[in-house]
């Protein structure tokens, strides 16, 4: 059993001001918890499935179904446990879990976008090491019997790619994707014209996404991709480069649906100390 345990929980009060007992326990829940948050155990059931003691169990129980007027969220007054039913001595909720979770599926999907841009890349680097090689080969080699060469390889190499059809593309929705851009990047350049120029360069980018295994497989794959693109212009805000707080130069649309640019940012290319 396992549970991604995110840095923002260690710049919260249950670290800063609770004892360390709470933040122990608190992660112990996360790692038990079902689908609903709940973990319906008694106390000495958690410390024998964890191998962490009873009373440090207990005690961070304790605690973190306390009120706390400091936390960041207000549900259920800053409690981060609260108990399955009154008088139960065992069994208790996690409070905001589906945002602990919806956490997760953000790591994962930045994660699986990140695999996959960097496969991609080695991928397109050996093929074009692979074709020059071929090609000093071929020089030594006579005309004729390079050309029937060169043609068999053209037919062995091309890939068989399966788009998805006509029906379920869905058009790029050019007006909420630049809606969003000016919602999530507020500290960037505004798009005051989309010309023929940005349409045609977002729709390739929007396409480009859409032919991912994981959108094809979608029913509803327009707000799937919208959802990605909320994600990607997310992810450039958290860039001090692209949003010019490094260095006197920031970004604007034209970078990020520039097609070399996109897969960099993509990566985290400019989310190093140094871009």
């Amino acid at each position: 059993m396992y549970a991604k345990v995110f840095a923002q929980i260690y710049d919260g009060t249950l670290c800063t001001r609770g004892p360390w007992e709470a933040l122990v326990t608190f992660q112990q829940f996360l790692v038990l918890a079902d689908m609903d948050g709940v973990v319906d155990m008694t106390p000495a059931a958690i410390a024998r499935r964890t191998t962490i003691p009873l009373e440090i169990i207990e005690r961070g129980i304790g605690e973190l179904v306390k009120p706390d007027h400091e936390s960041r969220t207000p549900t259920e007054e800053g409690r981060r446990l609260v108990p399955l039913a009154e008088g139960r001595s065992w069994g208790w909720r996690v409070v905001n879990y589906a945002h602990y979770r919806e956490l997760k599926r953000e790591e994962d999907r930045r994660e699986y976008h990140r695999q996959y841009w960097h496969k991609r890349k080695l991928k397109n680097s050996t093929d074009s090491t692979d074709s020059t090689e071929t090609q000093h080969a071929q020089q030594n080699q006579p005309k004729q019997k390079q050309k029937q060469k060169q043609k068999q390889e053209n037919i062995e190499a091309t890939p068989l790619v399966v788009l998805p059809s006509a029906k379920r593309l869905p058009a790029c929705p050019t007006d909420e994707i630049v809606s969003m851009y000016h919602a999530k990047l507020p500290m960037l350049p505004r798009v005051e014209v989309m010309n023929d120029g940005r349409k045609r360069s977002l729709s390739a980018r929007w396409k480009q996404i859409l032919a991912e295994p994981e959108f094809a497989k979608n029913e509803d794959p327009r707000s799937e991709g919208l959802g990605w693109f909320a994600w990607y212009f997310d992810h450039a805000a958290k860039s001090s480069f692209l949003t010019g707080k490094a260095k006197n130069w920031r970004a604007d649309f034209d970078f990020l649906i520039n097609p070399q640019k996109f897969v960099k940012v993509v990566e985290g290319h400019y989310h190093k100390e140094q871009a």
